[in-house]
């Protein structure tokens, strides 16, 4: 019984005797992860024309991230030549693609690892208008019914945070080329 007490004694006495300084401040890890790359492609289906959009990043710091994430991104999109004619399409975590190891909410990025992120832009504008019917379709030749714009150059910059500490990660500029088509018009017979 006696060693009992001695030990609670000795407990009691390293708690009361133990060191009051605060642990120095937690200093977040600056430029830890970086968007990498990005490729957009014009493709087409049944709901139409649609641009594929796939982020890539990847963790460049040396400790693994684990924390939920709550993706809130945007890939603002603007007409080269017009620069007043853009889009905006939002990210956020249904995005996420193979191989990103997230489960439920929580992302987990080891060191030099990639996460991908996947989008669909139907050519949408801010204000409204569908691009198909902004393009010139003026010089092309109808070819089995169909008639395809000159092709446009259009820029793309993606903005997002993962976790809240790491903080806004920017994409370079990303050009990509959109040659529209549609149906031809006839003119009915007089």
């Amino acid at each position: 019984m006696r060693l009992k007490y001695i030990w609670q004694i000795l407990w009691l006495l390293m708690v009361l005797v133990s060191c009051e300084e605060s642990l120095p401040p937690r200093i977040v890890p600056q430029n830890t992860l970086e968007i990498t790359g990005i490729i957009a492609n014009q493709e087409g289906g049944d709901t139409g024309i649609f641009v594929a959009i796939k982020v890539f990043g990847v963790n460049r710091y040396i400790e693994t991230f684990q924390d939920t994430v709550k993706v809130n991104g945007n890939i603002h999109i603007w007409w080269a030549r017009k620069p007043e004619i853009e889009a905006n399409v939002p990210l956020s975590n249904r995005h996420f693609t193979d191989p990103t190891r997230i489960s439920g909410s929580v992302l987990t990025l080891d060191p030099g690892e990639e996460f991908h992120l996947e989008t669909l832009w139907y050519l949408n504008t801010d204000a409204g208008n569908n691009l198909i019917d902004l393009l010139d379709f003026s010089n092309s030749p109808v070819i089995g019914g169909i008639v395809t714009a000159a092709p446009e150059k259009f820029v793309l910059e993606v903005q997002l945070t993962l976790f809240s500490e790491t903080g806004l990660l920017r994409s370079k500029l990303h050009e990509f080329i959109i040659t529209g088509w549609k149906v031809a018009e006839t003119t009915p017979p007089e």
